[in-house]
């Protein structure tokens, strides 16, 4: 039994070093694709300028512009979470302070913060109810003994 708790507590203290292994690519870097990405970017810029009345669905229908430019310019519609973390996770953990930095990074988006309040409310209402249930516990185990 010694030999498997053993054995259990190499594998559990040395898999976090063993499983990060194979992700060393993930951080390089290729200025060529960087600069590359920039060149669609440039393509809208100068339609913008040369037309500064034009809407988004005017850009859509514009002559010369490449699908792929536009493509690259409906980043509105693929909003990203706050620093990639969903807002839910970020009230659910920090409380208030993570529905105050969602509120400021989203540059106050309701729907975003209100993803944050609701996580803020779960972790509330988790932990209420573990409390209540730690309390009955705590009752219960006196009240059995009390009655021996």
């Amino acid at each position: 039994m010694k030999i498997a708790q053993t054995g259990l507590l190499i594998v559990v203290v040395l898999f976090p070093f063993f499983s990060y292994s194979s992700i060393a690519n993930d951080f390089s870097f290729d200025e060529t694709e960087f600069y590359s990405s920039f060149v669609v970017l440039d393509e809208i810029d100068e339609v913008i300028e040369q037309n500064p009345q034009l809407s988004y669905s005017d850009l859509k229908h514009t002559e010369g512009l490449s699908m792929e430019a536009i493509d690259s310019f409906d980043y509105i519609n693929n909003f990203e979470p706050p620093l990639g973390i969903p807002s839910f996770a970020w009230g659910c953990v920090l409380g208030w302070v993570g529905i105050l930095i969602t509120y400021l990074v989203t540059d106050g988006d309701k729907e975003e913060t209100k993803k944050a309040l609701y996580g803020c409310l779960v972790a509330g209402g988790s932990y209420i109810v573990l409390v209540v249930a730690y309390y009955v516990f705590i009752i219960l185990i006196f009240a059995s003994t009390a009655t021996l």
